[in-house]
């Protein structure tokens, strides 16, 4: 409560000011002019009917009446004239009261009289016209803060949109680049490949299988469509034979792709990452454990499998940076319903993907 109390005399200390302000002045000037010096009682009452008064017209009655354009014509003059009446009638009603109690000493009786009244509408349209100022001045920096809000929301947005127009320019630029480099560099393999052919057709051979998998991961990733898995899976085969070709030791990789998986349309790039973790990670050269890749469908489900031995790199990142990206592009396209597990399982490590069949895109 004296928080509540605190926190609203925090808040109204101007008014608080401006009315002591004035209520000492008129006391001051009554004793000095007139010689009389009222009981706290009797300013007290007579004030807080003057200071009700003045909020009644400036918070409410005003409000009311400038609501509604047609009909200010008419709520203005009715409004007023029961607001002066009522203030008339409470001072005079006060003032019966407090000369009965002996509050008020220096007059005896008091008359709802033309005197009375005329004393008491002079005093009335005195704190009428302070109200009424009180009222538009208020409006007018009600209005002035609004507009001045809507001016920096504007002034905020043409920001922003200029922040954005940066961003996309830098955008256009950066894609426009990342056009430029792949054909450039594709430009250069395709050099390297007609130089080299001569000389050495493995090295050749590891080029243009290189540079079509490049083709086919700059493609899949400037597209949002699906893509049929046996376009990916002829990346695999790539990816394997250059291995094979760079690698001193012999690979020992086992593969099983159903047929019918090759015309389903999938997420591109997720088998590819999957494969390229066996050679980043794991250990696809021990005789007595190969590593397996494997695409199957077994009733109604496409599984996508691989399992390696761990490899003596096992502390380096263990290639979480792309199974995290896979679980997000998955949980993004098949929602629940795509079962994703990877870990170790003794000396292996396998990654495992099962999805229904029947949520897989057709196009």
């Amino acid at each position: 409560m004296i928080k509540t109390a605190l926190l609203w005399v925090r808040k109204k200390w101007i008014h608080i000011l401006i009315w002591t302000l004035f209520i000492f002045y008129e006391t001051v000037v009554v004793r000095l002019v007139f010689g009389i010096y009222g009981r706290p009682l009797t300013y007290t009452v007579h004030y807080f009917t003057i200071i009700c008064y003045f909020y009644i017209i400036a918070e409410v009655g005003l409000p009311w009446c400038l609501k509604e354009k047609k009909l200010i014509p008419l709520k203005i003059p009715v409004f007023f004239i029961l607001a002066i009446g009522t203030y008339i009638y409470l001072n005079f009603l006060t003032d019966v009261l407090l000369i009965r109690f002996h509050y008020i000493t220096h007059i005896k009786s008091v008359e709802l009289d033309e005197k009375f009244m005329l004393k008491e509408l002079y005093r009335c349209i005195y704190f009428t016209a302070f109200s009424t100022a009180y009222y538009f001045l208020m409006n007018y920096i009600r209005e002035k803060r609004k507009s001045t809000l809507l001016e920096e929301l504007r002034l905020n947005n043409i920001i922003k949109e200029e922040q954005m127009g940066r961003i996309l320019s830098i955008a256009q630029n950066d894609y426009l680049k990342a056009q430029i480099n792949p054909h450039f560099l594709f430009n250069t393999l395709d050099f390297v490949y007609h130089n080299v052919v001569k000389c050495s057709s493995v090295a050749a051979e590891v080029i243009i299988s290189l540079s079509d998998m490049m083709r086919y991961a700059i493609a899949s990733s400037d597209s949002n469509e699906y893509i049929l898995l046996g376009d990916e899976i002829s990346q695999i085969e790539k990816l394997i034979h250059i291995y094979r070709l760079r690698s001193s030791e012999q690979l020992n990789i086992r593969t099983r792709f159903d047929r019918d998986a090759m015309e389903l349309r999938f997420l591109p790039l997720v088998l590819l990452t999957m494969v390229e973790n066996i050679f980043k990670h794991g250990n696809s050269y021990d005789e007595n454990f190969p590593a397996r890749i494997s695409v199957l469908c077994t009733n109604d489900i496409l599984t996508i499998e691989t399992l390696n031995k761990i490899g003596y790199n096992k502390g380096e990142n263990n290639g979480n940076n792309g199974l995290t990206n896979i679980i997000k592009r998955l949980k993004f396209a098949f929602g629940d319903q795509v079962s994703f597990h990877h870990g170790p399982e003794s000396n292996f490590y396998r990654v495992s993907i099962n999805i229904p069949i029947s949520i897989l895109p057709d196009k």
